[in-house]
Formats: structure tokens, C-alpha cells, sequence
């Protein structure tokens, strides 16, 4: 049994994963998928079972799922927090891990199937890349940065448009010390996910423009040799990872995505 579903029925806080009974196998483009739900959410997890087959072609540009994926459809938010382990996370609707998704059943907070299978594009495209960096065993210790796991999976979604733009993001950078959404990730992340997720998604977009998909393939092939992230980035990418995120920064603050690369500051 799953790390966090034990924790979860030991507690016996929200609704157990032993009431998720009903069990759906989906084929996707990715590899197969179960959902499990509670029977009376059966409309959930046809909703899930659609959305996948848009969701699924996208996460695949990456590979297919060395171990097949169990999404468990939580009835509400608060068991999705209660398994998740993240308290007080208003606008978290999913969480995943090398083989797990915890998702908010979709009844409960969209009527659109876009978005649902947009989150699903979001979430798998995690799995799939700790499946290809380590083994069930070693993948929450390869320390991949928030920027780079939410940005690939942001990017892998087309979820671009869900973020400030690239000005907004460079005002919150001009707000001074403790307030970079790429050093300062974790500690911001649960207040200013907006400006968190943007960043990520800037940030990969960047990596990817720059240095392409196959530097992106070879960070993952180095962490599933056993290298930690910061390594496997140096030799995948060709530098070190304070220096790309330096650059980034410096893309961002002086104003480069204008075209000129020079800081643009506000007239008196």
C-alpha cells in the first residue's frame, strides 16, 4: 500500500482510501491508468476517463510510464488535503507522486472537461518524469527544484495562460529580498502560488528555448544514474543550475522578453 494512503487510514481523517472501491482501467497513450473512486462518483471518473485521452498524447512526448499510475478521485478538498498532506492549500486540486494521483473530483470544482484534463497533463507529466529520473525507491531524494518539476509539468499542460505575465513576474522580482519566486519557491509557495507556478513556467519555457528538449531528456537519464539533480543538469545542460536560474532572473528583471535586454523602468 501506498506511503501516504497507510498514513491516511490510520488517522482515519477524511474519507478512506478503503471507500474507493470502484475501480476504472484506462489505456492511454502514456501506459494505463486505474481510477478509483467512491460509487456514487462514477460521473467523476467517466469525466477522468475522457479527459485522459486528451491529457495522455501530451505527457507521452516524454515517454511512456515505466509502472502504471492509480488516480484516486478524493470526494472533496478536504480529504484531498488530508492525504495529501497539505493543510490549508485553498487552491491545491491535485497532488502526485512517482505512481499516485490524488485528485479532487472534478464535480467539485469545474464543469469543464478542458481543465480537467489540463490538471491531468499537469499531474502525470510528474510521474512520468520521476519514473524516469530514479526508482520508486530514490525519486524524493534526487532534490529537483520547484521550479523545474512545475515547470515542466505547466509546460507539458499548455498552461501558460494560466499565469501573470512576464511584466507581473518581473514586478514581484523587483520586490526585494525574499521575494524571487525561483530561489525563494518553497517558502512562498503556499501565500503567492500564482507567482510561483509563473516563474516555474517561464523558467522551463526558457530552459527549453535555449537548450531544447534532448538537455531536458538528459538531466532525467543522468538522475536515474544516480546522480542528484544539480549534477545531472550541469552534465545535461552544459552549466551550473545557480547559473541558469541567474540568467533567467536576469531575463526577467532587465526586461529581455521586450526585445531589447535592457532594464525598462517606470517614467516619473
Amino acid at each position: 500500500m501506498k506511503r501516504w494512503l497507510a498514513v491516511l487510514l490510520a488517522c482515519g481523517c477524511g474519507t478512506p482510501i478503503s471507500a474507493l472501491t470502484t475501480r476504472k482501467d484506462v489505456m492511454t497513450a502514456m501506459g494505463p491508468i486505474t481510477v478509483c473512486t467512491v460509487p456514487k462518483q462514477a460521473a467523476d471518473a467517466e469525466t477522468v476517463a475522457h479527459a485522459l485521452e486528451a491529457a495522455a498524447p501530451k505527457v507521452a512526448r516524454w515517454g511512456a510510464l515505466s509502472t502504471p499510475v492509480e488516480l484516486y478521485l478524493m470526494p472533496s478538498h478536504r480529504d484531498l488535503e488530508w492525504a495529501a498532506h497539505r493543510h490549508g492549500y485553498g487552491w491545491l486540486r491535485a497532488w502526485a507522486q512517482y505512481d499516485d494521483v490524488l485528485l479532487q473530483a472534478p464535480s467539485t470544482w469545474s464543469t469543464h472537461e478542458h481543465d480537467v484534463g489540463e490538471l491531468l497533463a499537469h499531474e502525470l507529466t510528474h510521474c512520468v518524469m520521476y519514473q524516469k529520473s530514479a526508482t520508486p525507491r530514490d525519486w524524493a531524494l534526487k532534490a529537483i527544484p520547484l521550479w523545474f518539476r512545475e515547470g515542466m509539468a505547466s509546460w507539458t499542460a499548455e498552461q501558460g495562460h494560466r499565469w501573470m505575465s512576464l511584466e507581473d513576474l518581473a514586478r514581484v522580482y523587483e520586490e526585494g529580498p525574499g521575494a524571487d519566486p525561483i530561489a525563494d519557491a518553497d517558502a512562498l509557495y503556499q501565500e503567492r502560488s500564482a507567482a510561483v507556478y509563473a516563474a516555474s513556467h517561464y523558467a522551463f519555457s526558457f530552459l527549453m528555448n535555449r537548450y531544447g528538449a534532448p538537455a531536458v531528456e538528459k538531466v532525467m537519464a543522468g538522475m536515474a544514474q544516480g546522480e542528484p539533480f544539480d549534477a545531472a543538469f550541469r552534465e545535461g545542460v552544459g552549466l551550473e543550475t545557480a547559473r541558469f536560474v541567474a540568467e533567467f532572473r536576469r531575463y526577467i528583471v532587465w526586461r529581455a522578453f521586450r526585445g531589447s535586454g535592457r532594464s525598462v523602468r517606470p517614467q516619473p
